[in-house]
């Protein structure tokens, strides 16, 4: 009788496995986004709880909108003799945070854009309206300061491997670099971390490039391992071999 027990256990065990899922799993998600602007530190987004769709290594993957949120301030180097730094938050002068919209990533490139603006700042001024919207998805966009210079923004999809930016501005260069990888396994858990290139050019009024700030932003999706269905398989084992015992 306890080998029949036995057999039916591990059989159920084997149904139950069977129907795990192995590709398209939605799972937790712990996001972070990180955007490092010429190379003088960075600001972290940390996502609110949610889940993402995961294909698993080498696959698509999907963030909902809103996740990331947050409003950040960088100190400036001296690169710009008036700007004494820049404010990252929701575009349209508001102090809303700024937020993400939703990730399509098909395993080899992908967008994901910000209701976001950067905002330079002179001391507790906070002016110069910069669009980010490009970001993270691709394209141009262009803003002014004051009518004296034109600012354009170039935005870039996010990618894997390793991406490095120079630029330069009133004669001091920085390099900002930043590496994407795919260390998910095939029923999608593991690490997804995505890099989107991102170029400020600075010009004056009559046209003069002044020079150009880079940043790199990089998003990282960490998606635990399932594991419910293993437990539930390890559970009916162990009442099958306390059942066997007991006959």
């Amino acid at each position: 009788m306890s080998k029949v027990v036995r057999r039916l256990g591990i059989s159920a065990v084997l149904a139950l496995l069977a129907t795990a899922p192995v590709s398209a799993a939605v799972l937790p998600v712990q996001a972070t986004l990180d955007l490092a602007f010429a190379g003088f530190g960075s600001g972290q987004f940390v996502g609110a709880p949610g889940s993402a769709s995961s294909d698993g290594v080498g696959g698509a993957a999907t963030l909902p909108p809103g996740i990331l949120s947050g409003t950040h301030e960088f100190t400036f180097p001296p690169l710009l003799a008036f700007v004494s730094g820049i404010r990252i938050s929701a575009s349209g002068w508001t102090p809303a945070p700024a937020s993400n919209l939703a990730l399509s990533w098909n395993g080899t490139t992908g967008t994901m854009g910000m209701n976001a603006s950067a905002y330079l700042m002179t001391g507790s001024f906070t002016g110069a309206e910069i669009p980010l919207g490009v970001f993270g998805v691709g394209g141009t966009a262009m803003g002014v300061i004051s009518t004296l210079l034109a600012i354009t923004v170039q935005g870039n999809p996010y990618q894997l491997g390793v991406v490095t930016l120079m630029g330069g501005l009133n004669g001091q260069t920085h390099t900002v670099t930043a590496t994407g990888y795919d260390a998910r396994t095939p029923n999608g858990a593991g690490t997804l971390v995505l890099v989107s290139p991102l170029v400020i050019s600075v010009e004056a009024w009559n046209g003069t490039p002044l020079g150009s700030l880079a940043g790199i932003a990089t998003l990282t999706l960490e998606l635990p391992e399932p594991g419910g269905l293993a437990l539930l398989g390890l559970g009916v084992l162990a009442l099958v071999g306390f059942a066997a015992r007991r006959r």
